[in-house]
């Protein structure tokens, strides 16, 4: 039986190598999220808005938003992980297939002369056991170094990945192997040699791998895609020109924080009067906030039926003193924004913005009505005095926070840590207050480049995971569609001698063609696209989740792939004679 192993090497070779590659699709983002507690990468933290706010048990500070997004992204990377495995397992199974159509006679012949099934099967399992753990050994090994390959082009310090690796990937691709190298058992199934038949593979496999790779392909687009020129570095004095500093104040008492914070703004204006000056929350520059309850005084909105006065809501928590709207670029709509006088000891104030006050106000008027933080029940009252236009957050995981915002004045919630914004001023040596100390500088382009190198880094695997996927599902539609139409020689044969014309064969194995592949567009546009593409969109800020176009150039290029694989031998098969047709190849 030793030539049961030495035949027909370059499928063989060619399996393995597609079940290694699938297989560190898989272990890769496994590895990275080992721990999903913690996590081998993590973003520089973000200090929550600590200023004596009486936050509930519900309230989310802006560094977990950012671990769940990461989190979300390596997840979504193991799920592109698990749908190259898909194709890449069922384009292994095709490679078997055409092997075992190949040795079909020869294990006939085997049967016809006496060999038992038992010595065959023991050859045929012994063969898939060695090759499955040639695949799970390499897939593993490769899986690790590339785990930690990646690790290190992180931008930041990363832990150690997990020592782990989740047993069902494994198994699966081994099983794989053991059942195509049961295959041509299994296609051989009588001692007579003349009742092998070759049979052609249904067509809702490569409709299935298709509709799986379509939404893989995809989604790996459209990270890759917002990764790129979206996210090119902002030159030297454009709107994002401009210092951030993070700062920390280490007074006790909150008055004694606005005092610091009123002393900071008024000497920076003092000594450059044309400079902008902004003081907000942390997370402020990335539209990254505290996300808690908030209640409005709505008046009389009809809600379901029926008039409410008090809307309750989860909102986004920021503050800002008077230049912050400016400097950000995000227009005043209507009331006034934050003055210095809006500081602690004075009625409370807050400023909404426009999704916000469209929502939870009678008639879209929130000016002079209420909100109270935390709940009515428990939570301060703030009068509204101003609306602001809404701004997308920029920074990776905003889109998964609510919409709506809320402004606090700086002054009258000091907070422990805070983000100072200086553009248009030299900020070599700021007057810093004695209770302030600066814990952290970068730039407003440097926040950019931030962003960019994370979303890089995301792009470049989900890159990896994308070329897997689409080398798999190409390889694979093609195996497929040559398979099914070499083992259909038999039905041309007989429509060849009942009077059909080559063109009319050609055209039969187009319109089969183009309805799996149509069949597998539909599948992946209304099953497994929906279910990706909308949470992809939520983790990365500025992505659409419904990208026709994209989609469209996607679903072309694997229908032209299907189609191109089946035609060939289509072409040939219609130029052949009936006897030619059912003659031994």
């Amino acid at each position: 039986m030793t030539r049961w192993f030495r035949t027909n090497a370059p499928v063989r070779i060619l399996s393995v190598l597609v079940g290694v590659l699938a297989l560190v699709a898989v272990v890769v983002p496994q590895w990275l999220m080992s721990n999903p507690s913690h996590p081998v990468i993590t973003l520089p933290p973000i200090a929550p808005l600590e200023a004596g706010l009486r936050w509930t048990d519900s309230a989310t500070p802006p560094d977990a938003t950012q671990r769940l997004a990461v989190g979300g992204l390596l997840n979504w990377l193991v799920a592109l992980g698990w749908g190259a495995l898909a194709v890449g397992g069922i384009t292994a199974l095709a490679l078997w297939a055409t092997l075992a159509a190949q040795r079909v006679p020869e294990v006939a012949i085997r049967r016809a002369v006496g060999a038992s099934r038992r010595s065959l099967f023991g050859a045929a399992i012994g063969e898939g056991i060695g090759i499955g753990a040639v695949v799970i050994g390499a897939g593993v090994g490769l899986g690790m170094l590339g785990a930690r390959s990646a690790a290190a082009g992180w931008p930041w310090p990363t832990l150690l990945p997990g020592s782990g690796v989740r047993i069902l990937a494994p198994i699966l691709v081994g099983a794989v192997m053991v059942v195509g190298a049961l295959l041509p058992l299994w296609s051989a199934r009588s001692r007579n040699v003349t009742e092998q038949v070759e049979t052609p593979p249904p067509l809702w496999i490569p409709a299935f791998q298709l509709g799986v790779s379509l939404a893989t392909l995809v989604g790996a687009a459209m990270i890759t895609g917002r990764a790129g020129a979206a996210l090119a570095i902002p030159a030297a004095g454009s709107a994002d020109s401009g210092d951030i500093y993070r700062l920390k104040d280490h007074g006790i008492a909150e008055e004694a924080r606005a005092r610091d914070y009123g002393q900071l703004l008024a000497d920076l204006r003092r000594r450059d009067s044309s400079a902008t000056v902004s003081l907000a929350s942390p997370g402020e520059s990335e539209g990254i906030g505290t996300v808690d309850q908030l209640t409005t005084d709505c008046g009389q909105c009809y809600v379901g039926g029926i008039y409410l006065k008090w809307r309750p809501l989860r909102a986004n928590y920021h503050t800002a003193s008077a230049d912050t709207f400016r400097a950000r670029g995000f227009p005043l709509l209507e009331g006034r924004t934050f003055t210095d006088d809006d500081r602690m000891g004075t009625a409370p104030v807050a400023i909404v913005n426009r999704y916000l006050a469209a929502r939870y106000f009678e008639s879209g008027r929130p000016l002079g009505r209420e909100v109270f933080l935390a709940g009515r029940m428990i939570g301060t009252a703030y009068r509204v005095v101003g609306v602001v236009d809404d701004r997308g957050s920029r920074g990776l995981g905003g889109e998964l926070g609510p919409l709506e915002t809320i402004y606090l004045s700086t002054l009258q919630v000091p907070g422990k840590d805070t983000e100072l914004l200086v553009v248009g001023t030299e900020t070599r040596a700021l007057p810093l207050p004695e209770n302030v100390a600066v814990v952290g500088h970068t730039t407003r382009a440097g926040i950019t480049e931030r962003r960019a190198r994370v979303l890089r880094w995301f792009g470049r695997l989900f890159a990896l995971e994308g070329a897997g996927t689409l080398l798999f599902a190409g390889g694979g539609i093609a195996i497929l569609m040559v398979r099914w139409v070499t083992a259909s020689r038999t039905e041309f044969a007989i429509r060849r001698s009942v009077g059909a014309r080559r063109w009319q064969i050609r055209s039969f194995v187009l319109r089969q063609t183009m309805t799996a592949a149509l069949a597998g567009v539909g599948i992946g546009v209304v099953f497994f696209g929906p279910a990706m593409w909308p949470e992809i969109a939520r983790l990365i800020p500025g992505i659409s989740y419904w990208q026709p176009r994209l989609v469209f150039g996607v679903a072309t290029g694997l229908v032209a792939i299907a189609v191109l694989a089946a035609l060939g031998p289509a072409w040939k098969a219609a130029e052949s004679s009936p006897s030619e047709l059912t003659s031994d190849r």
